[in-house]
């Protein structure tokens, strides 16, 4: 049989043809990284009259399913991805709360979406817009705004931005590890219990609370040699009302807890959770309402089409957070779009965080006293390639995300207190404070004088 080719003539009509039944065929391509966006308020606020320039705004508050795919190169520095359960798809699906402030009609705004990070799960930032201004700046300026859980280890609570994640496994079998805590009392007398980890945070689960091998040290500095606490003087355990009761998430001491002293706690706990896919979530969250027109399961973006510009700002471990999250590239989300095009890192010091890592605990910072053995201040430090003179290893805190091209403008503030506490020197001198050191040119660093970490004036809360 001889084969016959279509007239040259017919050849336009039948390709527009066949285009037309693949189209039908195949459904249109939704970003994977949001499933469905369950809303549970949707409110127009009072305050802000119609003559605005922005006119009435809503809130809009709800639950954001996602999913990331481990294979997916935008997701290859999520630790421990790998080992999570995956849906039928062969994703890894988790969930966030969030909560957006826009235009009722969102073409009045001005096309810029601001993501505030919220600090161990409490909402923080807006309000530093609108210090003694009488009205919300921000909406007299058209800005749309938003937050979303990205904090893991977080207690939940009806009052925080909570995230659910998977728990990790091997093979289906738990994990477990040694995990180190660091514990020591401000109050000014002796106490007899006191919380594993601090900040609102979840300790994890003791794998056998009687365990000869969990350790107890103390010491009055972290200079000191420590002193060994024998095992049947502690137990996990807290008092309440004079009894002690068995609890997997505090330190019970028979004789106390020394004001100021350092504990350190050694003991092997289970089930860590993918930390790191809390920053999956602000990329992805963020990308979304800056991206989408939906969910795909009938959620439309209220903001499709009307964002240009998306910034973040944070405070504290919220700034260390969001310094964190360039640092490891995830500022381009699953489909190769950038996701921050500025932020604001406000009281960051030099550090990152214990962000992205097994048995992770977030709140944790060091000070000149405590906290001193937590990786948070850690190399590299600066904008441009430095060199350890320790180690002889080089880096770039933005080396990452400049050859992937997400690198957004950064604006690092610090005060007296970062220079004094949180070694924000660090991000513009060599290791050893002996020299400046260059500056990445989409960088600006600002020392604020006479400024302190915890300004009482609009109510910081935190570290």
């Amino acid at each position: 049989m001889t084969r016959r080719s279509l007239p040259n003539s017919s050849t336009p009509r039948a390709f527009l043809v066949l285009s037309v039944i693949v189209a039908i065929l195949i459904p249109v391509a939704v970003a994977a990284e949001v499933v469905r966006v369950e809303i549970t308020s949707r409110e127009v606020v009072s305050d802000a009259p119609e003559d605005m320039r922005s006119g009435p705004y809503e809130v809009i508050r709800g639950i954001v399913h996602l999913e990331v795919d481990p294979d997916n190169p935008a997701n290859r520095r999520i630790v421990d991805l790998q080992l999570a359960d995956r849906n039928t798809s062969g994703k890894v699906e988790f969930s966030a709360d969030f909560e957006l402030h826009k235009p009722v009609n969102p073409i009045r705004g001005n096309r810029r979406l601001l993501y505030f990070v919220n600090n161990r799960g409490n909402k923080f930032g807006s309000y530093h817009f609108n210090h003694q201004s009488g009205r919300n700046w921000l909406y007299s300026q058209g800005w749309s705004y938003l937050w979303c859980g990205w904090n893991v280890d977080v207690i939940s609570s009806d009052r925080r931005f909570n995230i659910t994640v998977p728990v990790v496994t091997d093979g289906g079998q738990g994990v477990t590890g040694k995990i180190y805590a660091e514990i020591c009392s401000h109050a000014d007398d002796v106490v007899y219990s006191m919380p594993i980890v601090w900040g609102g945070s979840m300790a994890y689960p003791v794998v056998d609370m009687e365990s000869s091998q969990a350790t107890l040290t103390m010491r009055r500095h972290r200079s000191e040699e420590p002193v060994k606490v024998a095992r049947d003087r502690w137990s996990f355990a807290r008092l309440e009302k004079s009894e002690v009761v068995p609890d997997p998430g505090s330190l019970y001491l028979k004789d106390g807890f020394k004001p100021g002293w350092l504990y350190d706690l050694v003991y092997v706990g289970k089930d860590p959770k993918l930390t790191g896919l809390g920053l999956a979530a602000i990329r992805d969250v963020v990308s979304f309402f800056k991206y989408e027109k939906g969910d795909g399961a009938g959620f439309d973006n209220p903001l499709a089409g009307v964002v240009d510009f998306t910034y973040a700002w944070g405070h504290s471990q919220s700034a260390r957070l969001l310094y964190h999250f360039v640092y490891q590239d995830f500022n381009g989300d699953e489909e190769k779009r950038q996701v921050l095009d500025g932020l604001i890192a406000n009281c960051a010091g030099g550090g990152k965080g214990l962000f992205n890592s097994r048995f992770a605990q977030t709140t944790r910072h060091g000070s000149h006293h405590e906290d001193n053995l937590y990786p948070i201040d850690f190399f590299p430090f600066t904008t441009v390639e430095q060199r350890d003179p320790v180690t002889g290893e080089r880096g770039d805190g933005l080396a990452l995300a400049r050859a992937s091209g997400f690198l957004p403008r950064i604006f690092f503030l610090n005060t007296t207190t970062d220079y004094w506490t949180r070694a924000a020197s660090l991000l513009h001198t060599d290791t050893e404070g002996t020299r400046d050191a260059g500056i990445d040119p989409a960088v600006r660093i600002y020392f604020i004088a006479g400024r302190t970490h915890i300004d009482a004036r609009v109510g910081i809360v935190g570290r």
